[in-house]
């Protein structure tokens, strides 16, 4: 989420909550803002402890500053679906790491949101795509044949 990547980026936030979502497990981890993917930092996971999200505002000493209700509707921002009794899982991390691995993961973490947002509903938003595939983007398919660039966003916007 764009609005906690000054916090991430700062050192200031070192946990994020998620819900069905892929499995996150201890080691590297490559954050991309959902609105620029050229926003990235890279934390090292150190622990994921999985709770019904009623539990997790005491479970980080926030009981005060993030009631129910606040909880719920910042997490519901993200996860519409999600209630208070769902499971999440609570991934500590440590400060942002700056080395030449984070920036290779980090680029591969950019192209791999970018390459799955083509498979969700950006897929049908044609000046998303417009300034997202280069004049020249070709693709070849599973089947092995090569695309071109108008065939793509045809494809894409069916």
């Amino acid at each position: 989420v764009p609005r906690l990547m000054t916090a991430l980026r700062a050192g200031e936030k070192r946990h994020t909550i998620r819900w069905q979502e892929q499995k996150i497990t201890p080691g590297p981890l490559c954050y991309v803002s959902n609105e620029d993917p050229a926003t990235w930092v890279i934390v090292d996971v150190a622990q994921v402890v999985t709770m019904p999200l009623s539990s997790v505002a005491r479970y980080l000493g926030k009981g005060d500053e993030w009631p129910d209700a606040v909880l719920l509707a910042g997490m519901q921002e993200h996860y519409p679906a999600i209630q208070l009794d769902s499971q999440v899982e609570v991934i500590h991390h440590s400060a942002p790491r700056q080395d030449e691995r984070a920036l290779h993961l980090a680029l591969l973490a950019a192209l791999t949101v970018l390459e799955c947002s083509l498979h969700h509903e950006k897929r049908h938003d044609l000046a998303w795509l417009d300034q997202r595939l280069h004049p020249e983007f070709k693709e070849i398919t599973l089947s092995g044949t090569l695309l071109n660039r108008e065939q793509i966003i045809a494809a894409l916007m069916n």
